[in-house]
C-alpha cells in the first residue's frame, strides 16, 4: 500500500518551506499528490521537483563580457566664424539635446570580448 506524508513532513524531508511544498503541489509538480479537504498529501516516495526559479550554470563554459559599439553619423548645419567655433557650437547643441542622431544612420559597428582574466579580443567590424 502506498504511504503518504503531509506537506510539513515533505518540507522537512526536502529542506524547503511548507509554503513552497504547497506551491509545488498546487502547480502539480509533484507526482501523485492529492488534496484532502484543505491539506495536501504527498506520496512518501515522491521526489523533490527541480527548482525552476534558478538556472544551473554550465561549468564547462567561461563567462565573457561582449562589447558592441556602433557609430552613427548625421550631418547638421551650423553657422560660425571658423571651424573651431562650429565644432564648439555643435558640441553644445548635442549636449543640450538640440542635435539628436536619428537611428538608422549607422556607419559602422564593431565588437570585442573580454574574459574573466581581462584577456580580450581585438575589435573587429561586423
Amino acid at each position: 500500500m502506498l504511504s503518504y506524508i503531509s506537506a510539513k513532513e515533505a518540507a522537512a524531508k526536502w529542506n524547503i518551506s511548507q509554503r513552497r511544498v504547497a506551491i509545488l503541489c498546487s502547480e502539480k509538480r509533484i507526482d501523485g499528490v492529492i488534496m484532502v479537504g484543505n491539506m495536501w498529501i504527498i506520496p512518501a516516495n515522491a521526489e523533490k521537483p527541480a527548482d525552476k526559479r534558478t538556472r544551473k550554470i554550465d561549468k564547462t563554459k567561461t563567462k565573457y563580457i561582449v562589447t558592441i559599439e556602433e557609430m552613427v553619423s548625421q550631418d547638421f548645419v551650423v553657422y560660425a566664424k571658423n571651424i573651431g567655433e562650429a565644432l564648439d557650437i555643435a558640441e553644445k547643441k548635442y549636449n543640450y539635446g538640440e542635435f539628436v542622431l536619428a537611428p538608422g544612420n549607422l556607419v559602422s559597428k564593431q565588437i570585442s570580448a573580454t574574459d574573466n582574466d581581462r584577456n580580450s579580443v581585438d575589435w573587429y567590424e561586423f
